[in-house]
């Protein structure tokens, strides 16, 4: 693991043909643009990663961004996670659609919880979590 500098390698992930269409929107390319000033990002070598973009008030909104058949996505995930909360972040929060299973089970296991329609894990839960 390591922080990302750049958007590049993310982006190759994410526009992979076999992990495009898992991120929804218009099947356009995906580009970090400007809103990789306001994002903290973690990559795994060519596997992808995990984007948390500020929401504002330390709370980040989270992406994940792997490439199909990728292992350990969950310890990957709980990496990025204990990273946020030890560098600033307050709650992470996620929009996962209900056909993606698999991102819900990552969430779960992390012990996020579906609140207001959004996916929500604050800094004060993990720790309690991790007790």
């Amino acid at each position: 693991m390591r922080v990302a500098v750049t958007p590049d390698s993310l982006e190759a992930v994410a526009n992979h043909p076999r992990v495009r269409p898992w991120l929804g929107g218009s099947n356009e390319r995906v580009e970090a643009g400007e809103t990789w000033a306001i994002t903290k990002a973690l990559e795994w070598d060519s596997q992808g990663g995990v984007v948390f973009m500020d929401e504002g008030g330390s709370v980040y909104s989270a992406h994940l961004v792997f490439a199909r058949k990728t292992r350990g996505i969950l310890d990957k995930c709980s990496q990025a996670v204990e990273w946020l909360f030890a560098h600033g972040g307050a709650a992470i929060v996620a929009d996962i659609p209900k056909t993606h299973r698999h991102v819900r089970a990552v969430a779960l296991a992390l012990g996020m919880k579906e609140r207001g329609g959004r996916w929500w894990l604050t800094a004060q839960e993990h720790k309690e979590r991790a007790q």
